[in-house]
């Protein structure tokens, strides 16, 4: 019985000592109201950005192409997921204007109104986020391999 009295007594005393500092921690109500709120991306997020600009970039885009890519990407990963700004970028190559959409994005609702036309545009493309990693990294996959025989032919 004693033993559940310390227990109970420790973890009551850790709980309140965690509330304390949380509530230490938490700027008083209307400080940040006013502050814009800047998030920076890891390394891993931005190879994310790179990635999905990239690809609707294309291969045979500009360095100027390319970075009105990144900078759509990034404005749209400000308001979502990385998984929606896939899902909107690829609306946006199909030809829907992505600035349109109010009252969520409804991807189902917007792939299914595509015209005929609309569709063929994004037919090969990957259907996600995941599909296109999975596609860069088999690409990547064959081009090492490819290499690695050049290698030891020159060799």
């Amino acid at each position: 019985m004693r033993r559940i009295f310390v227990i109970g007594m420790t973890t009551a005393l850790i709980t309140a000592t965690s509330a304390i500092a949380l509530a230490d921690d938490e700027a008083p109500e209307g400080e940040h109201e006013d502050t814009e709120e800047v998030t920076e991306l890891s390394e891993a997020q931005m190879r994310k950005a790179e990635l999905i600009a990239d690809y609707f970039a294309g291969d045979e885009a500009t360095d100027e192409d390319s970075a009105a890519q990144l900078e759509k990407v990034l404005d749209l990963r400000s308001q979502t997921g990385w998984g929606a700004v896939y899902k909107l970028m690829l609306l946006a190559q199909a030809g829907v204007d992505i600035d349109a959409i109010e009252g969520g994005w409804a991807f189902g609702k917007h792939f299914k109104s595509l015209m005929e036309d609309e569709t063929e545009l994004i037919k090969d493309a990957p259907k996600n986020l995941g599909q296109l990693k999975k596609q860069q990294r088999d690409e990547m996959k064959a081009e090492r391999k490819a290499n690695k025989g050049q290698s030891k032919k020159n060799g």
